[in-house]
């Protein structure tokens, strides 16, 4: 199992998902970030990454409040890479 590509395709997943609300299956998807979250040897940014697609999703973790600002900025991503829903 590659950690980063599956967290990538999470992200990309979710991003998609969050524009075309009607196919979201939040639990889904929810269970999916919360099982690589309790991965033993997460890095922080790892971490952060899972933890701000839960908050996208609409679900909050126990150990940390929501982060504040736009997706892209939340993610981490370079300027001009902001989230748009076609």
């Amino acid at each position: 199992m590659n950690l980063e590509s599956d967290i990538k395709q999470l992200e990309r997943s979710i991003n998609t998902l969050i524009c075309r609300p009607t196919l979201i299956r939040r639990e889904y998807w929810a269970a999916q970030t919360e099982k690589l979250l309790v991965l033993p040897g997460l890095s922080a940014r790892d971490r952060h990454r899972l933890t701000v697609l839960l908050d996208l999703l609409g679900t909050t973790t126990r150990e940390q409040a929501p982060p504040s600002g736009s997706p892209a900025t939340m993610l981490g991503l370079p300027k001009g890479n902001e989230l748009q829903c076609a």
